[in-house]
């Protein structure tokens, strides 16, 4: 699945929630899925392939998600390509994990870079998510906006998509590089991952 994704630092998102209600409610986006809010712990991981772009992450869901309440865990392997700092864009592999099951997964030489404990209001709007997210340590002040590529879109088309829905929810801040938000918070202790 190709993604392309912005990330911002936002005064408040209510301001935010409130436009993109709006614009959920409007005939271009009116047969998006419902959103739904889910609270997570991420797990990023120090590779020794780290050099080549590629980066994987351990999800556990904390709460039930709406339509699929047997995802408890997700381990996405993805690979983010040398794109400037504010182009988010990476194909992810991803591996959903039942509840009570163990995921199968080689971690390699990984250990732990950071733990992120955070909860993600999503609203859909046709093939974007906009993921209003709290992060436990730094408060309410981020927002993602996710674009599913379609079949022959380039990534500057799917950035170009993002910066315009981000416009149309009057976003004005400047776009965060990749994982910024992990700089914001205390270092890890460095640990081995227990499989």
């Amino acid at each position: 699945m190709d993604v392309s994704e912005i990330k911002f630092k936002v005064d408040s998102l209510d301001d935010v929630r409130r436009a993109a209600n709006q614009e959920a409610l409007t005939d271009e986006w009116r047969d998006s899925d419902n959103g739904y809010a889910v609270r997570q712990k991420d797990t990023y991981f120090h590779q020794n392939f780290a050099d080549s772009g590629r980066r994987m992450k351990l999800t556990e869901f904390l709460t039930v998600i709406p339509g699929d309440p047997q995802r408890r865990m997700e381990v996405l392997d993805y690979l983010r390509p040398d794109h400037p700092p504010s182009m988010h864009t990476f194909t992810r592999d991803e591996v959903a994990v039942e509840a009570g099951k163990v995921p199968h997964i080689n971690f390699h030489d990984a250990t732990v870079m950071s733990v992120v404990e955070k909860t993600r209001e999503v609203i859909v709007l046709g093939r974007t998510r906009v993921c209003l997210t709290t992060i436990t340590e730094l408060g309410d002040h981020f927002v993602e906006i996710e674009v599913m590529l379609l079949k022959g879109e380039s990534i500057e088309d799917g950035h170009k998509e993002a910066v315009r829905i981000a416009a149309q929810l009057g976003i004005t801040q400047t776009p965060l590089e990749a994982d910024e938000y992990l700089k914001m918070l205390p270092p890890a202790v460095p640990r081995r991952m227990q499989t």
